[in-house]
């Protein structure tokens, strides 16, 4: 006999801390999925509200809650769930979101029919607002998107089980709250991620939540996961510029922008553009078109230049990516030589 025929086709896992305020409308929505085969693995982390109260008020034999003496931290309760999952595949729930009711049912049959996509996340709407939130579906685009942001909403994800066992990966508890993008960056190491353009998920934003209560240290996380990216494509020993504040300017908008700033900047680009020459580490042309357009966002915010910047442009003429029309180098010396003016 099949020892696999008992055993559901997902395991939910969602980590509960102090949710009570949402968590009806959470645990209504995965309830009442048109793809009912599946158990639903709640831990919660010694919550001092009324959480607990609220899980165990539903009768359903496909709730399983571990409640944990000692709050020990959203990430840990994310592994522990993974190891206790039977499922052939992991979906993911946080205890604010709703999801919709057909949610299961299209990622799970996407999954199996395209067996070489190891995470699969969708698109989803902000709750109240109705803002729909779309991220690139191709695993190429999203290897390019990793390098500055998150390429899928953690909330979203359908995972293979038999991932986490292959690659031995886990959360990184050392890098919460951003520890759901270091795990994406590894995954994408290792096969493909993708995403579907229908939104599948209510995503509530609210005053609470980890990426504004600890946003630094989220900050931090991702810029760390970052590096660790972009030192498999580039070699920066040696390097005489700023390389994390460098790395920083691919997502962030710093306040100042000065001539040291922008350096930095284009030394990064056009050590990235030649590393991937050689590497062929990201599709070349979303590579390229992604940091052109880093590149002229900053260019166009670099208000006050002065003499000493037209060295930057000759600097610019050295890669495709950076460099400007004729039109747009007249300006820009014009800037220089002029720098309380405006183009």
């Amino acid at each position: 006999m099949d020892s696999n025929v008992n055993l559901p086709h997902i395991s939910v896992i969602m980590p509960v801390y102090n949710a009570g305020r949402f968590l009806n409308e959470a645990i209504d929505s995965i309830l009442q999925q048109t793809l009912a085969s599946f158990e639903f693995l709640i831990i919660d982390d010694a919550s001092t509200d009324n959480s607990v109260k609220i899980i165990q008020a539903y009768h359903d034999d496909r709730i399983h809650l571990i409640r944990k003496p000692v709050n020990t931290g959203y990430t840990d309760s994310l592994n522990m769930a993974v190891k206790l999952s039977r499922g052939k595949y992991i979906a993911r729930m946080d205890a604010d979101d709703v999801s919709m009711l057909d949610r299961f049912q299209q990622q799970f049959d996407y999954m199996e029919t395209h067996p070489g996509v190891l995470v699969l996340g969708t698109a989803y709407k902000i709750l109240d607002t109705g803002e729909l939130i779309v991220l690139p579906p191709t695993f190429e685009a999203l290897k390019v998107v990793a390098i500055m942001q998150v390429p899928v909403a953690h909330p979203t994800v359908f995972i293979r089980r038999q991932v986490f066992d292959d690659y031995c990966l886990w959360y990184n508890k050392a890098l919460e709250p951003a520890e759901d993008y270091d795990l994406w960056t590894r995954v994408l190491e290792m096969g493909r991620i993708e995403n579907l353009t229908q939104p599948l998920l209510h995503y509530r934003r609210h005053s609470q939540q980890q990426t504004l209560t600890r946003y630094h240290e989220l900050i931090e996380g991702a810029v760390s996961t970052r590096l660790g990216q972009l030192n498999k494509l580039v070699n920066f020993e040696g390097k005489s510029y700023d390389v994390l504040f460098a790395i920083k300017m691919l997502t962030m908008h710093p306040q100042v922008l000065s001539r040291p700033v922008m350096n930095n900047f284009l030394q990064l680009i056009h050590d990235m553009e030649q590393a991937n020459k050689t590497k062929k580490k990201y599709d070349r042309v979303l590579l390229n078109s992604y940091l052109r357009e880093r590149w002229q966002f900053y260019i166009l915010q670099f208000n006050r230049p002065g003499r000493g910047d037209i060295s930057m442009l000759v600097k610019m003429q050295s890669s495709r990516i950076t460099r400007m029309g004729v039109q747009f180098s007249i300006k820009y010396i014009l800037k220089c030589l002029r720098p309380h003016k405006t183009i």
